[in-house]
């Protein structure tokens, strides 16, 4: 049985331990078909068929349909372009999720070593969800602490599953503890993420939005309008450039695009999977599941400066400690005494 389970997707191993759960609680488990247990379909973003339609390379990635690249420019091309002017990249099939009640910031604190307390209203801290024992990285997100009341995060897609099932299991322990969390996910198909990216995204989203720009430091974010739709503007990205990661809802994001890009078509161009992953590894940032995942730390990844609440790290440094430092030294004395013993022995 193990062996079975083992040799199951992590999605499917997910959806088979929730079925198994639901039907512990009693509750229909039809849902939970052997369909939903095999590989899925890839999913479709809310551009979709604007990418089909500008000649976009479409491949399946973190159970997505996006494009790698588009028309007959390729990726080195995309690259420089974003270099030294900008990009528009879908980047909708990321999960995002709101934690709401009062007790968000203790919420997630529970799960990542973020010092979220501190976190000024309108700001966002890169952090990590981390396994309690080992300290391993379970996935990499982006928090944003909104003036609104509540906390916006936007991880991976290649871990929308898992994330969604931790987040489901630790919200069932504060409740059970009469502590208030509500969690929304934003689907795609609801709320899509666009990630404008180069040293010419001030320019090209300024006079389409209604906040100044030059007042979005780094990692600050804000509602406002692109434009005649709503949205949440973050200074943020992954291809190492200034640029904004832009939330609407997935119903104005095609008109969105289309306004973006007839802003200035010489300056601001799509951009595919291709370009974006290049992008990051010039700029030396780690990917999810390729560089970092869970038998890595923060503080082998060289992500020491994400620790913010040392008490919650205290047992993992220690533990770290001891397995690296204590073992190496027992190990070399021990040596030594084998050593020493083979030596008298051949002696005698």
């Amino acid at each position: 049985m193990m062996r079975w389970l083992q040799q199951l997707s992590a999605p499917c191993r997910v959806t088979l331990l929730r079925a198994c759960r639901a039907a512990d609680r009693g509750e229909d488990v039809a849902r939970f078909s052997t369909a939903s247990l095999q590989q899925q379909e890839p999913r479709k973003t809310p551009l979709y068929d604007f990418h089909v339609s500008h000649g976009g390379r479409m491949v399946p990635f973190a159970g997505f349909l996006l494009p790698l690249s588009f028309g007959a420019e390729g990726v080195a091309a995309s690259h420089r372009h974003t270099r030294s002017h900008c990009s528009l990249f879908d980047v909708s099939h990321m999960l995002q999720t709101e934690v709401r009640g009062k007790d968000r910031v203790a919420f997630l604190e529970s799960l990542c070593p973020a010092d979220l307390r501190t976190l000024l209203p309108n700001r966002a801290a890169l952090t990590v969800f981390t396994h309690p024992i080992t300290g391993g990285i379970l996935d990499d997100l982006v928090v944003s602490n909104t003036s609104l009341g509540f906390l916006h995060i936007v991880s991976n897609a290649g871990r929308r599953l898992e994330d969604k099932e931790l987040l489901e299991q630790r919200q069932v322990e504060f409740r059970a503890r009469g502590q208030d969390v509500d969690l929304v996910f934003l689907e795609p198909e609801e709320r899509a993420l666009l990630a404008i990216q180069g040293p010419n995204t001030e320019r090209v989203l300024q006079h389409l939005v209604d906040v100044d720009l030059r007042d979005l430091s780094f990692m600050a974010t804000t509602a406002a309008r692109l434009g005649d739709f709503r949205c949440r503007l973050t200074r943020c990205g992954y291809t190492g450039e200034d640029g904004v990661e832009v939330s609407l809802r997935a119903e104005h994001t095609a008109q969105a695009v289309e306004m973006i890009l007839e802003s200035d078509p010489d300056c601001i161009k799509m951009a595919g999977l291709g370009a974006r992953d290049s992008l990051r590894l010039e700029a030396g940032l780690c990917l999810y599941g390729s560089d970092i995942d869970m038998n890595t730390t923060p503080v082998e990844a060289g992500l020491s400066w994400l620790i913010g609440v040392v008490w919650l790290w205290l047992e993992c440094v220690v533990w770290l400690w001891l397995e690296r430092v204590v073992w190496l030294w027992l190990e070399s004395v021990m040596w030594l005494w084998l050593e020493r013993v083979v030596w008298l022995c051949w002696s005698v």
